[in-house]
């Protein structure tokens, strides 16, 4: 032994002494370390949560353009189309009805069958007795010296040009004529004319024109 065993032995006895001495370490209960780390995992949790829903109600505010106070998506039908908010009662609704639309396909068959009257007419009897039956007032004929004399004719298309009402409209059509000899102002074969139709004592009367 040399002489520093005696200041050796000296310190290790103090230090037995103090480490006695000293307050134990607290010893931190497994059950209470459990409950810790499981009030902070839900914590986080709960927290996550509350950030995703909002910011799904801030998305939904953007893309849906709901108004503030509610969270309802637009309506739709079954087809999945945005569903149009209902007419006001007491407004007309725009456009022609269903009723004008079949009141012309009427008279544009009346018409047409009206200009197949006279042609018929001209052909059997003459430029004359035909525009007295057909024609308008202005359009009347007292000779049919210079006028060609039709030999067939038919009408092959129709449409409406103009329409004011049944009683003042009208069609564009496509004539198919052929003449015995010259056909003056018309075409031998196909000619397209424009027929104003008034009703003038009961009666649609005809006036042809080359432009509306």
């Amino acid at each position: 032994m040399t002489d520093l065993d005696p200041m050796d032995s000296r310190l290790r006895a103090y230090g037995e002494r103090w480490r006695q001495a000293a307050a134990p370490s607290p010893v931190v209960e497994p059950e209470r370390l459990d409950r810790g780390h499981t009030a902070r995992t839900w914590s986080l949790v709960l927290a996550s949560a509350a950030a995703i829903a909002l910011a799904i109600v801030g998305v939904t505010h953007l893309v849906g353009g709901n108004p503030p106070g509610g969270l309802t998506a637009p309506i739709t039908s079954p087809d999945h189309a945005v569903a149009t908010a209902p007419k006001t009662p007491g407004l007309p609704s725009a456009g022609p009805t269903a009723a004008d639309g079949a009141q012309r396909k009427a008279v544009l068959r009346s018409g047409v069958e009206r200009i197949q009257g006279f042609l018929d007419a001209y052909r059997r009897d003459g430029i004359v007795v035909a525009a007295r039956k057909y024609l308008a007032a202005d359009a009347q004929l007292t000779s049919a010296v210079g006028v060609p004399r039709l030999a067939s004719g038919s009408v092959v298309s129709a449409e409406v040009s103009s329409w004011e009402s049944a009683d003042q409209f009208t069609l564009e059509v496509g004539l198919d004529l052929h003449f015995d000899g010259d056909a003056g102002s018309w075409n031998e074969g196909h000619n397209d004319r424009f027929v104003t139709f008034t009703r003038t004592d009961g009666a649609l009367r005809l006036d042809f024109a080359t432009s509306p």
